[in-house]
């Protein structure tokens, strides 16, 4: 109840009502989608999540677009950590330059949805497309960034894995490369460090992933796209250190660490489709990383490391800390190093200690120099 204002509206009673439930609480993983795509580029692809705020379990019944023909809307059940939604494909090549609108709606079981007063059928997200003309390739500010955690600003490493972002990167769909040794002109474009083209992973219109090269040397690294028509990029800068270490991650916070029997050291049934179950003390676990740096035997740019000994390992191997601080463990690894026929993608073998904690547990990789990304594992 609002009182005491001179002007007599102001003083009146407000209803205000509180929903207590123990069903599904919903929250889309954004309220506005903007792409932006040129004239002629390949379809582009993206998703939309629901996040259950709320208890029970979240299903999603289905997603609908308002019928513009350049979207197209294709619900999907993730299961386990992997929310339901809808992955969404935009079709700019029949469109002129501007911008053009369109929602999605989302109905599910749930009893709400965060962020939406009074309907609890459905949910509406608003998407744009803004179309603007075809033209040179271009790199995002702080767009170059590590294949791992993605973190604008962070320095890469020599022999890295890194991504650049942008837009109008290529011009083709999606193009991986096979087996290591790796091209560096890969579809119709490269990429272009401190002036010479690198080993190219896989290319988008608006990211590519390529390989930084083993003999980068530390400090500031120019970047820039080159496509096969001559259009060239701006340039923008990374930071090159000796060591960037990172644990690939996924789903959420748990890391892409495998197993003997590479089913994934995490909550049984907790990522629908792939085999989970919980590690325990004395069963050795592999760490997939990147950005951990100098091998011996030294393993050229682009070219997969040795498959027999003299295997590629680190010259300055981590320790793996469990848990972290009072109650963590740490274990000395039975090998770190590149990854046998791979390029860039490094590997670490631990035995997890008896005195690790149990449950949801902190994963890093520890050197003298620098400390990984922590990720999720779960001990029983």
């Amino acid at each position: 109840t609002t009182s005491g204002s001179s002007f007599a509206a102001d003083n009146k009673a407000i209803p205000v009502t509180m929903q207590v439930t123990t069903q599904p609480i919903a929250q889309a993983s954004t309220s506005l989608l903007h792409v932006r795509l040129a004239q002629g580029a390949p379809v582009y692809t993206t998703a939309i999540s629901l996040t259950n705020l709320g208890q029970g379990t979240l299903h999603l019944q289905d997603a609908k677009t308002s019928g513009a023909p350049w979207l197209t809307a294709t619900p999907y059940t993730g299961g386990g950590l992997i929310p339901d939604g809808v992955s969404l494909a935009f079709n700019a090549k029949t469109l002129a330059p501007g911008t053009v609108k369109d929602s999605v709606t989302f109905t599910s079981n749930a009893a709400a949805y965060a962020g939406v007063l009074g309907d609890t059928t459905s949910l509406t997200v608003q998407v744009e497309l803004e179309v603007v003309a075809a033209g040179p390739p271009v790199v995002d500010f702080q767009g170059v960034q590590d294949n791992a955690t993605f973190v604008p600003g962070d320095p890469v490493a020599p022999g890295d894995i890194a991504v650049v972002k942008g837009q109008q990167l290529s011009t083709k769909d999606f193009v991986q490369a096979g087996a290591p040794p790796i091209p560096t002109t890969l579809s119709d474009t490269q990429v272009l460090f401190n002036g010479q083209p690198v080993p190219l992973f896989y290319t988008l219109y608006s990211q590519i992933a390529f390989q930084v090269p083993t003999d980068a040397p530390t400090g500031t690294a120019l970047v820039q796209v080159k496509r096969q028509d001559g259009q060239v990029s701006n340039i923008v800068s990374v930071d090159v250190a000796s060591r960037a270490p990172r644990i690939l991650v996924g789903p959420g916070s748990y890391g892409v660490i495998t197993n003997q029997d590479y089913s994934r050291p995490m909550p049984a049934g907790s990522w629908t489709g792939v085999a989970t179950h919980p590690a325990k003390a004395g069963d050795t676990l592999t760490l997939w990383a990147i950005g951990l740096g100098a091998t011996s035997p030294y393993v050229a740019t682009g070219q997969p490391a040795p498959s027999s000994e003299p295997l590629a390992r680190l010259t300055s191997p981590p320790v793996v800390a469990f848990g972290g601080g009072i109650g963590g463990a740490s274990a000395t690894p039975l090998f770190a190093g590149l990854s046998p026929t791979y390029a860039g993608l490094y590997q670490v073998n631990v035995t997890i200690p008896d005195s690790a904690p149990k449950g949801n547990v902190y994963v890093s990789l520890a050197f003298g120099d620098s400390t990984s990304n922590s990720v999720l594992i779960f001990v029983q």
